[in-house]
Formats: structure tokens, sequence, C-alpha cells
């Protein structure tokens, strides 16, 4: 008898549909058989955690320890899980709420696996019906072997074998008929049924089989889409109250299989004209989870990294970002609300960049060819760019949609609180400088904020932002493109040049950050007409206050080093790298330092001259922060000299150095007709820095020095910048030259406040709000005064008047 069975595979090859391998897969992601210990282990963690953001963590310390923990007490006579067994309830309202859908999960889980079961496996099931296809199949080939048989008998034989006919046997059964011919043999004919017939018989069966595997196949995909809409909404409920999603012996919430449907389900509604921004959320929970599981608070930039992704959950990321195109992260991106919940995107954009991150357990792009894993609808903004996208060749027709999708991407990115791997970040940010190059060349009146936002992103990795600043051909283009919107070229300045919070200034690790400063400052007066954005094509409205005031601030920052009295730029190291004591600059007002710099007279003069001719607001910031610097370091350097031993002379030339650089700015600024000498008003300079100084003082007579950082400033005073109504408060007094008396007016009050030789008594004008204050009673005020400090005066007056010349 011809073989007529056939297996699941063959069966699911003939109908293109897989429900035994679907069960099997599904059962293997389930682990029912586990479930019951795992919910034991929650049990016990519950009873210990301290409340529901660490049970995750809790549970997966209890699961290593637990030994034979037994979870058979909590099942009931069904195989589910018994929500009001004892150790799952009891345990604090929160707690309680979140076992509680953790268990409704579970069982969520159980039923849906069981039920699967059933579908293929079950009575009545697919499998069940293959072994009926099989005996069908050979019940009726065995009905046309009997036909045949009695087609055969019912023959007449003829009298002598020799003379028998060879002729063909009709055989008919089921209402068919074959005509069947016989082999050829001496003494007899011999019938036998083809075996083109036993093909078509297997065929047919397998067929049937084959249908009902479709079918099924569609009943597993309702049985499971249904639970995984469930386990989402779960996963909803529970991140909503603080649990790590990612973490805990229940993994279902972050498998490969629920990335797919996550990612095809924020991919379905994409599609339509108004997507739901709480489908959205539900879908992208997921993504939420492993965030939380990597870092201490991913919604807060530069938040602590506690762990790396695991393998599943690096998976997960992965296969969620292969369900979705280029297209759907720019539709995404088009929903940013400047002023609304961009929760759904932040947790997209902060799973980019946490695949993206090696040194987090992403794919290890630091190895070239590996780009070629990350997924297509993220490389196409990144790395595939010039390639069929539209925004290349010059001319293309396909430019602006193309700049608007690519805009929409930026969007999307721009909302990441997770900082980008080293290697992706550098990536961002030299695409986003080749773009910006390539709508440079071609405006035509769309701007382009993908360039702005992806510097953005780069920027909230604060090391390789350096690494950049540092690299001299990313630096040169940065500096000399033009930008509708300046304010992420500014934000990677800052990131770049700013040795960040916790990172020891003499360490190693800081040097990256002074060296991108020294090369910035040095390097943005070579590019003062892009800078300026001054010569550009009228069509072209470009906006460079944000890189004004990101080149100014670093200034303010690094005035300590910038006051120096320099021969030569130069960025200075140790001369023994492996002295860890070591140092370029000791005791350079109050501070040393392993790393340092300091810049020529004319490349400091070429400096301050630029910062003054830009944008009348970046003028009056850094004519601030200047101001506020000079009264801070007269401050501290009377506060370190309270017995009056004349030892900190030097503060006060680097003070008088920085005053005659500004002077001459000034002057500088006139002379090529910059209106900004009368806009950066030298009174509002004056109630800055008093304003600060008061606000950071200790009161009487506990006198010290002012921490404001290893480096100067930072941000400080930008933060601290009073009312803007106060400059309006002074327009009369706007035009008044910068010059010696503005530095000798806060150096006076600088010597109050820091109760130098019993100075702290003597009432000051505030220049801030009275209103009658002049030019000549600030001057009677330093009059009254500097005699406690004449020494001090003199050296600054000297640096001064050397610096003015």
């Amino acid at each position: 008898m011809p073989d007529f069975n056939f297996t699941p595979d063959e069966v699911e090859e003939k109908a293109g549909r897989k429900p035994w391998t679907r069960q099997r897969e599904f059962s293997e992601e389930i682990r029912p058989d586990d479930m019951a210990d795992t919910a034991a282990v929650y049990a016990r963690a519950a009873g210990e955690a301290a409340n529901a953001g660490e049970l995750a963590a809790q549970a997966t310390e209890t699961g290593i320890y637990a030994g034979g923990l037994d979870g058979d007490s909590l099942v009931d006579g069904e195989g589910r899980i018994d929500e009001t067994a004892g150790g799952l309830q009891g345990n604090g309202q929160d707690i309680d709420r979140v076992v509680g859908y953790l268990v409704r999960a579970m069982n969520r889980a159980i039923d849906a696996d069981d039920e699967v079961f059933r579908l293929v496996l079950g009575d009545g099931g697919l499998e069940e019906g293959r072994t009926r296809h099989v005996s069908a199949a050979i019940n009726e080939w065995n009905g046309w072997q009997s036909a045949l048989e009695a087609a055969v008998a019912a023959t007449p034989a003829p009298p002598l074998a020799v003379t028998r006919p060879i002729v063909p046997l009709d055989v008919g059964y089921r209402g068919r008929t074959l005509s069947i011919t016989p082999e050829q043999d001496w003494t007899r004919a011999v019938y036998s049924l083809p075996g083109s017939l036993a093909d078509e018989i297997r065929d047919r069966h397998l067929q049937d089989a084959a249908d009902d595997a479709v079918t099924t196949d569609g009943e597993i995909t309702d049985a499971v889409e249904a639970y995984r809409t469930r386990l989402a909404e779960f996963g909803q409920e529970l991140g909503d109250l603080g649990y790590d999603l990612s973490g805990g012996p229940f993994d279902l919430f972050t498998t490969e299989e629920m990335a797919t449907f996550a990612g095809q389900r924020i991919a379905e509604e994409l599609a339509k004209d108004h997507p739901d921004r709480d489908v959205l959320l539900r879908y992208t929970e997921g993504l939420d989870g492993i965030a939380f599981g990597v870092f201490a608070d991913p919604d807060k930039p530069g938040s602590e990294n506690l762990s790396f992704l695991s393998p599943q959950e690096r998976a997960y990321l992965l296969e969620f970002y292969e369900q979705l195109d280029a297209e759907d992260l720019a539709a995404l991106g088009a929903l940013r609300d400047p002023d609304g919940d961009n929760t759904a995107l932040r947790r997209v954009a902060n799973g980019i960049n946490l695949l993206t991150a090696a040194e987090l357990g992403g794919i290890d792009i630091t190895i070239p060819e590996n780009k070629e894993l990350i997924p297509d609808s993220i490389r196409e903004y990144v790395y595939d760019y010039r390639d069929g996208t539209g925004l290349y060749p010059v001319g293309n027709s396909e430019y602006l949609p193309a700049l608007d999708r690519f805009n929409d991407f930026g969007a999307l990115l721009s909302t990441a609180t997770v900082p980008p791997g080293d290697v992706f970040a550098k990536d961002l940010a030299q695409a986003a400088v080749d773009v910006q190059f390539r709508t440079n060349n071609e405006y035509l009146g769309t701007d382009n904020t993908f360039s702005r936002d992806l510097l953005h992103t780069a920027s909230l990795n604060t090391g390789a932002s350096a690494d950049l600043l540092n690299d001299t051909n990313f630096r040169d283009d940065l500096l000399g493109l033009h930008w509708e919107d300046s304010s992420g070229a500014g934000d990677l300045i800052r990131a770049g040049t700013t040795v960040p919070d916790g990172v020891d200034h003499n360490s190693d690790e800081a040097r990256a950050y002074v060296e991108a400063a020294y090369h910035v400052l040095t390097d943005a007066p070579d590019h003062q007409n892009d800078v300026l954005a001054k010569g550009l094509p009228g069509y072209f409205d470009a906006d460079h206050t944000a890189l004004q005031d990101a080149i100014g601030d670093t200034a303010v920052q690094y005035l300590d080093m910038i006051s120096k009295a320099s021969e030569d730029s130069s960025f200075d190291v140790p001369s023994d790298p492996n002295d860890p004591n070591a140092r370029t600059d000791r005791d350079l007002y109050g501070n040393d330092y392993r790393y340092s710099f300091g810049l020529s007279r004319d490349d400091r003069q070429g400096l301050f001259d630029m910062l003054l001719q830009g944008e009348p607001s970046s003028s009056q910031d850094f004519l601030d922060g200047v101001t506020t610097w000079e009264q801070v370091t007269a401050y501290n350097a009377f506060a370190r000299d309270p017995e009056g031993r004349h030892d900190e002379g030097a503060a006060f030339e680097g003070i008088g150095r920085i005053a005659g650089t500004v002077e001459n700015a000034q002057n500088n600024a006139v002379s090529v007709g910059d209106e900004n000498r009368r806009q950066a008003s030298a009174v509002t300079a004056i109630g800055q820095a008093g304003a600060m100084v008061r606000d950071m003082v200790a009161p009487l007579p506990a006198k010290m020095a002012i921490r404001v950082g290893a480096y100067g400033l930072g941000e400080m005073f930008r933060y601290s910048q009073p009312d803007p109504a106060i400059a309006a408060e002074n327009t009369r007094l706007d035009s008044l030259q910068y010059g010696d008396w503005v530095t000798e007016t806060i150096v006076a009050r600088a010597a109050v406040a820091a109760d130098y030789q019993g100075l702290g008594d003597t009432e000051l004008s505030d220049v801030r709000t009275d209103p009658d204050v002049s030019k000549e009673d600030l001057h009677r005020e330093v009059v009254g005064v500097s005699g406690r400090y004449d020494w001090y005066a003199n050296q600054l007056d000297r640096a001064y008047k050397e610096t003015v010349g």
C-alpha cells in the first residue's frame, strides 16, 4: 500500500501557515508549567519589597535564592493562580495592586496557552483532524482496491490463458470510473491501481488538512492577539504603578513576540488620520520598561545607568523597530507637541538610543559593519540619507517632501532623554552637519530642523560632544555653517565644553571638555562672519543667537584661564602624564588644574570682539557674565585675604586684563558701526553681578569664597539673571562706556560683600532698582571704599591699562 501519511510539517508547507509551530512556540513563550513557581516568587517578594518599584528587583533576587520554592499551594483546581492565596495579598495597597495585575496577566497567559493548545492538540483540534484526513485517504484507497478486485472477478475467463485478450478494465468507485490497463504477462493479465491515483488521493486529503490548518491558524491569531492586547493593557497599568516591566521573573511583557505585536500595532495606529495617543502609550510601555531597567530615571537627562540591556531586551528593541518603516517614524515625530505630552515619542526615541548604544548592551556599532544591523527605518535618516531619500541631489523635485520627513524624524529623536551611545551620537552629529550643508546650498523656504534636533540629541552624550568638538573637521563644519535655528549647535557646544557634575576637574576624563573649550574659543573668531551670521543672502533667515550664547557661556565659564597673561595660545597638559598630582596651573584664583589653557592677547581680544558684536541679547548676556565673573573673582580674592597680606594680586591683574579686553571690544564694535555698544548695558551688568554675589555669599561675619565650580561660573549667572525689565529701567544709562569705572564699581561692591577690612556695613546704591542712581554716584562710592584695598586696586589698574594700551 502506498504511504498516505502526511506530517504536521507537510501540512504547514501546503497551507503556507504554521499552526503546529505557532502552538509549540507560544507554549514555549508562556511556559505554563513554571507559572505557579513564578507566582510563588512574587508572593515572597511582595512581603519584602518596600514599594511597587522595587517588586521586580526583589522578585528577581528571591527567584535566585528561592531554591525549591513550591507554588502548588497558589494554584486552584483549574490550574490557574489564585489571587486570594496567602502571600499574594496583604502587602500594602500599591504592592497588592501590582501583584493583582501580575496574577491576572499570568492567568491570562495560562488561558491563552490552553486555548491555543485546544485548537491544535485538544479533542477535535487540528492534530486530530490531520489523523482523520490520513485515515480518510487510506480508506479511499482501500475502496478503490476493493472495486478493482470486484471488477477483475466479474470478468469472464477465456478457455485458454494464452488466448486471453489484453484489454483495459473499467473500475468504478463513488461515482467515478477509471480505465485500468493491465500489465503484460505471458500467462495472464495483471491489473493494479495506478500510482497517480495514490498521489491524487494523498494530495486531496493533504489539501483538506491544509484548509483546516489555515482556519485554525486564523483562530490562533485571534486568540494570541486577544491575549497580547490584554497583556499590553496590564502592562500599561503596571507601568503607571511604577513596576519595572522588563525586570522580575515574569518576563512575558518583553518577549520578541510581544515586540512584534507592539510594533505592528504602532504602525497600524500611525497609518490612521488621527492616531490615538492612548494606543501609542499602551504599545510603547515595553520600551519604557526596558529603559527603566537600565537607567534610574530614563525620563531625566543625565540619569545614572544602573544596568545593561539583557539579550532579551535587546532582541525586543530590535524586533520592535523592525516592524516600523521610515515613514512610521516620521509620522510619529509629526505628532510632537511642544507644549503637550510626548511620552510615547520619548519612549520610542529612547529605545532607538538604547538599541544603538554598544556600551549599554545594544548593537555594537563600534564595529562598522554592524551598523547594517540597525533597522532600515533608522538607517535611512542617520546613514543612508544620500541614497534614494529625496534629499539629494541638489535640484531634486522630491527635496521638500523629503526634508519634511527628515524634520519629523528629528522631532521624534529630539524628545529623547536617554543619551545615545558614543558612536551613534557622533553619527547623528555628522548627519546633522551634512544635511545642514545640503540645505545651505538650496534653501527653498522650509527650515531644516532635522539638523538642529539631531545635534540636540547628540548633545545628551557629553563625552561624545567633547570628542566631536576636538575633531578639527567637525568643529570647522559646525562653526562655519549657517543655521535657521542654531540651538542644536549651541546645545552640543555647551555639552562638550562643560565638565559634567560628578567628574573631578583634575581627572583624565575632564581633559576632553577643557580641550574642547580651548578649541571652540580659539577657532570661533576665525569663523566670525559665520558665527555672527553676516553676509548671508536675504532669503536665508538665519538665527545664530543660541550659537553665540553657547560660545559666550563657554568663555565666561573659562574666564579664569582666559584672564591669564599668555604670550601664545596653547592647551596645556602635564609634562609627566603618569604623575597623578601633576598640575599645569597651581593656585589659579584658588584652584589647581591638571589641564588648562591660555589665550594670547590677540586671540582673547578676537574672541571678545566677536562676542560683543553678536545679537544684542547675546552680547548683553556675555557682558553680564563677564561682570559677574569679575565681582565673584574679586570677592573670592578678598575672602581669601582677610588679613590684608596682598597675596591675591594675580586675581586683580586678571580682572583688569578682562576689563581692558572688554573696553577694547566695545571700541572695536563702534569702529565697525555696531550698535551693541549702546545696547549692552553696563548698568544692567553691574546689577546682575551684584545680585548674584548677594545671593551666594554667607551672612556676616562668616565670609568664605564662593564655590561656583572649578572652571568658573558656567551657566550659573544665566539662571540667576534678573527680570528683563531691569534693563529697560536703566535705558538712560545704556550709552555709558563700559571702561574701568564699571570694574572699579563691582570690585568695590565685592570688597563690601566680603567685609574686607571692615567694609561690611557700608551702604551702596542698588543700581537695579534705584531710579536716581548716576555714574557720579557710583564713582563716589568707589572712592569711599577703595582706600582699604589700594594695593589691589593698583594691580587691577595696571593690568587694565596695559591691555587697553
